[in-house]
């Protein structure tokens, strides 16, 4: 389940001060906290960041045996979008991510904010260098890990203490009395399922207590490493639904939706940069709708009709009539494109297993492709020749089924289901499903090479979910609520 994690150092506690002698008005220290994210063996993954605030005053001179808490904005990273895989997951190929924090404190002696910055720009192009090396370039040692932790520290260590030159300019700056660095510490967690025991600290919730304790200084800091699940902030669509919600895209900036109405009759809203008004669609359906599209200004809507055959309705420009495509549906369809002038739409029949068509110029018969599903089916399509179907089976699981040239057995993905799932691709090799879970809440999986496991995306829902795209890195997520309007979050390099 993809988190957001924190790293926050919430309070210093000077043991013995560095100037705390008569003459002195106690410590000034610079407290800068730098993030670090590298995916194992993944190149391109490595991250190092710094929120850039530098500020002395907020200790205000402090001395031995006193203490101050330490502002949100210099001692507080987070990291969003954290997945910690298990074990098994580890070891089906699935590359973790290493996290953490390089926590660095100097006493400021008067030396220009421009000085320090240049240092701290220092150590963040060190950081990255050898975090690069280390866990990007796969040159970290599991086994033994703290060797090269060490050597890493002591290289970037060496990147930001100043040259001889460098030293007299800061000594000149600072009137007299260089900037004295007290430590750098590294916070290092691999971001895995909490059950795997390896020779590096895991990334869990946990307090934390550092020490700098150079020659005659003794400085502590305290704080923790919590997480959160990542939110998703839901609004409300209105409307009054008595159907799960239908949704697809045409192109980028555009997202269509459909429902069924109190008159059970279709109904539709889009966004192409604004919401428009509810418009009613007509007919009379007994299913969810769906919608398909196979290019921009195409929009296909689909349903199960009074007689219980598949009835279709479409935009090209212009709305046409709805019109009969036969067969004996027991859910409501399910359509894709995986290209122009091509959709393929299934449905549950009266044997409970799979049925399918496809219009390519011309419809083709329906035909049987097996199993027994409790749900509406899902389909998308990552790319021509491919088709991606899931629905829930007769053990509540999420069940799939795949075409890329031939079709390919169910094979089933777990979970436990109380609805009909949605999916949506947004480029080749993705997949992101979405379905009701047993808490009601919307619940999210995907595939972009591997299966992840579950995570919740909260909401309260009455109905099964649906998902679309329109481009890379983003998704729409629609479902009835628990006060029958329609509700939507959407994801775009993050949950909003």
């Amino acid at each position: 389940m993809a988190e957001s994690w924190t790293i926050a150092l919430d309070r210093l506690r000077v043991v013995d001060a560095d100037e705390d002698d008569f003459w002195s008005d106690g410590d000034e220290p610079y407290l800068i906290t730098i993030g670090f994210r590298s995916r194992f063996r993944t190149p391109g993954s490595t991250s190092v960041f710094w929120s850039g605030v530098l500020d002395d005053d907020w200790a205000d001179g402090i001395d031995s045996g006193e203490s101050k808490a330490i502002p949100r904005n210099q001692g507080t990273v987070t990291f969003g979008g954290i997945d910690r895989p298990t074990q098994a997951e580890v070891l089906a190929g699935q590359f973790p991510e290493l996290v953490g924090a390089i926590v660095l404190t100097f006493e400021s002696d008067a030396t220009p904010f421009s000085a320090i910055r240049g240092l701290v720009n220092d150590l963040i192009a060190a950081a990255r260098t050898q975090i690069t090396r280390l866990v990007e370039q796969g040159n970290l040692n599991l086994a033994n890990p703290q060797p090269d932790i060490d050597a890493a520290v002591r290289n970037i260590r060496a990147a930001v203490e100043p040259s001889t030159l460098e030293a007299i300019g800061l000594f000149l700056q600072s009137w007299g009395d260089p900037d004295d660095l007290i430590g750098m510490t590294p916070l290092v967690f691999a971001a895995v399922d909490t059950s795997m025991t390896l020779p590096i600290p895991v990334l869990a919730d946990q307090d934390l207590n550092l020490r700098f304790h150079p020659s005659g200084v003794d400085y502590r800091l305290t704080g923790a490493v919590s997480h959160r699940p990542d939110g998703i902030g839901w609004e409300s669509l209105g409307g009054i639904l008595t159907s799960g919600p239908g949704a697809a895209s045409w192109a980028k900036n555009r997202l269509d939706l459909v429902g069924r109405g109190q008159d059970n009759a279709v109904w539709h809203r889009w966004w192409n940069g604004s919401w428009h008004d509810w418009e009613s669609l007509g007919g009379i359906v007994t299913s969810d709708p769906a919608a398909s599209s196979w290019g921009k200004g195409r929009l296909d809507i689909w349903a199960r009709g009074q007689d219980n055959a598949l009835w279709h309705k479409w935009f090209d420009g212009s709305w046409h009539d709805w019109e009969s495509l036969g067969g004996v549906l027991t859910s409501g369809p399910a359509a894709a494109s995986w290209g122009k002038g091509r959709v393929d739409v299934f449905a549950r029949g009266q044997d409970n297993a799979l049925w399918h068509r496809w219009f390519d110029g011309h419809w083709h018969n329906w035909e049987s492709l097996g199993g027994v599903i409790t749900s509406d089916p899902a389909v998308a399509s990552w790319g021509p020749g491919r088709l991606d179907v899931f629905a829930r089976g007769q053990d509540n699981a999420l069940w799939h089924k795949w075409f890329d040239g031939s079709w390919h057995n169910w094979e089933s993905l777990g979970g436990v289901l109380t609805s009909a799932p949605g999916v949506a691709s947004w480029g080749p090799n993705r997949l992101d499903i979405v379905a009701r879970g047993q808490d009601n809440a919307a619940w999210h999986r995907w595939w972009n090479g591997s299966w992840h496991g579950w995570e919740s995306l909260g909401g309260q829902f009455s109905s099964g979910l649906d998902v679309a795209s329109w481009g890379d890195h983003r998704l729409d997520v629609v479902g009835r609520g628990l006060d029958n309007a329609l509700w939507h979050g959407w994801f775009d390099n993050g949950w909003s």
